[in-house]
């Protein structure tokens, strides 16, 4: 799922009665003229002077005209907290809140500071607090204290805490649940050009949540969101015109469009709705050579999806040449990776051998895992498993017991009657006491 916006930090760095050259550092910051903000800040942070040292900090933990280092940026903002500047630690609790990469400091730490600089007045410390509570980042979440900070910090001018604010009151957490009520604070703060609001709120018009659901509307504002440097604005609209919406006919053509536009920016999704398009015939004929791109795009970006994706390609020999290794690696990657229907397949390719040698026990243990995620189809793989003649450890009564776990736990309804026809097959063959008994297990498992 993707992570809560935090204070913007282009508002790190104002102070009063700067030294000159921290004042001309500032500005070629805001100008996007990092190389010398850097080496003006530089200057003055050598002088002790904690305004520089924070700003060092923020142009280091961005990587704005100096290599990434997380390590170096919280450096500088430890030697501008020491110097009593509170938006340095505002500013490590963002970098923590946000999962920073490679930034390790303590939680507890982190709380502590953000409190500091809260208890100073500073907006976004009292929002970092409110989501310390929200996502119960030290012990089970609090929504009621995170509605308070957030409160506190939205009447100090930070507009994401308005949005956080709409996301419980839209989730009723700690407050009644109120559709109307969270789609104002969310117009609140997207009107105040917060993107993620807008996210939000077109959200609402796109899933018909507390709105009537309205593509055009939802595409309306989801455009705003991208103009204003969204990557989900364009993402979102290439997802309505792939499946279509109230007042927004599926337009495939449409759809890729969109998404390779979310694609250049960076999304990890895009790309893997563009593999499923051009694989399964969307847009024309199968086009395997380029969803295997799409799919390797993806991972690159760190979506694990993607294995899955690529091991059936390679299984099959889709736009490469069947490797049946490494398709099984890459199912492997995809099972750890968590993601069932991997764990579902990596269970097949265990049982049929599948570069490596039969190995029911194996097997058996993907299909669980699956089936731990709620799974379905897993369930009556199972079924079918233990029922085998082949498989050392055959047990009917198991076999039909998870076959009524496949039935009960079902959410694909094309499926059902398949699930349904199979297990009836399968008490066909078993005694009273046989189905009893599977029944009984059935409610243990």
């Amino acid at each position: 799922m993707r992570s809560i916006v935090f204070a913007c930090f282009l508002s790190v760095i104002t102070s009063v009665g700067m030294a000159q050259p921290v004042e001309e550092a500032r500005d070629a910051y805001r100008a996007g003229n990092f190389e010398l903000a850097f080496v003006l800040a530089s200057a003055a942070a050598d002088q002790g002077d904690p305004v520089a040292q924070n700003l060092l900090g923020v142009l280091f933990l961005h990587g704005d005209g100096v290599p990434r280092d997380v390590d170096r940026a919280v450096g500088y903002f430890r030697d501008a907290i020491a110097g009593g500047n509170v938006l340095a630690m505002a500013n490590i609790g963002d970098a923590f809140l946000d999962g920073a990469e490679g930034l390790e400091i303590n939680p507890e730490e982190v709380f502590d500071l953000l409190e500091t600089a809260a208890a100073a007045g500073n907006a976004g410390a009292q929002n970092g607090l409110g989501l310390f509570y929200h996502r119960g980042v030290l012990a089970d979440p609090d929504y009621a204290r995170a509605m308070e900070y957030y409160l506190m910090a939205y009447e100090g001018g930070d507009m994401d805490a308005a949005t956080n604010i709409g996301l419980l009151v839209l989730r009723g957490q700690g407050v009644q649940q109120d559709y109307d009520i969270a789609r104002q604070w969310f117009e609140l703060a997207a009107e105040g050009g917060l993107v993620r609001a807008m996210e939000d709120l077109a959200n609402m018009y796109r899933r018909g949540v507390g709105v009537p659901q309205d593509g055009n509307r939802a595409i309306e504002i989801y455009q705003q969101a991208a103009e204003a440097g969204s990557v989900l604005g364009p993402y979102w609209i290439g997802w309505i015109y792939e499946n279509g919406v109230p007042g927004v006919a599926r337009d495939i053509d449409q759809a890729i469009y969109y998404y390779e536009q979310s694609s250049l920016l960076g999304d990890d999704y895009a790309p893997l709705n563009l593999g499923w398009i051009y694989e399964f015939n969307q847009s024309g004929s199968p086009d395997f050579a380029r969803a295997f791109g799409y799919y390797q795009l993806a991972l690159e970006r760190g979506n694990t999806e993607a294995y899955y994706e690529l091991a059936r390609l390679y299984w099959d020999g889709n736009g490469v040449n069947i490797d049946l290794a490494e398709a099984r690696e890459l199912m492997e990657l995809g099972a750890d990776a968590g993601w069932p229907i991997a764990m579902n397949d990596l269970g097949i390719m265990r049982w049929d051998g599948i570069a490596g040698p039969v190995d029911y026990v194996g097997a058996e243990s993907a299909f669980l895992n699956a089936i731990a995620e709620g799974y379905a189809l897993s369930a009556m793989n199972l079924s079918d498993l233990l029922a085998s003649e082949e498989n050392p450890a055959q047990n009917i009564v198991h076999a039909y017991a998870y076959c009524l776990l496949a039935i009960d736990i079902n959410d694909v309804p094309d499926d059902q009657p398949i699930f349904e026809r199979d297990c009836a097959a399968r008490a066909a063959t078993m005694s009273a006491d046989q189905i009893s008994e599977a029944t009984t297990l059935r409610q243990r498992l």
